[in-house]
C-alpha cells in the first residue's frame, strides 16, 4: 500500500498586502480545506475557494486572528 499523500500547490489571495510573494505559495495535502498562515503577531485564515488552470489549489484570505499572550 502507498502511504503517499498527495501533495497540491496552493495559491494564497488576499490578506495583508505586506505577505512576501514568496510566502503566497506552498504545497498542501490535497484534501486541505484551509491554510493557517503564522504572520507577525498572528494568523492569517484562507479557505480553499477553486482550483487554478494548472492545477494548484486557490485559497482566499477569510479571518485574521492574534497569537494569545
Amino acid at each position: 500500500m502507498d502511504d503517499q499523500k498527495v501533495t497540491v500547490l496552493a495559491v494564497l489571495d488576499g490578506g495583508p498586502a505586506d505577505i512576501p510573494v514568496t510566502m503566497r505559495t506552498c504545497h498542501v495535502a490535497g484534501d486541505a480545506d484551509t491554510i493557517k498562515l503564522q504572520w507577525l503577531n498572528g494568523y492569517e485564515h484562507f479557505h480553499r475557494t477553486a482550483a487554478g488552470p494548472d492545477g494548484s489549489a486557490v485559497f482566499a484570505w477569510v479571518a485574521r486572528t492574534r497569537i494569545a499572550e
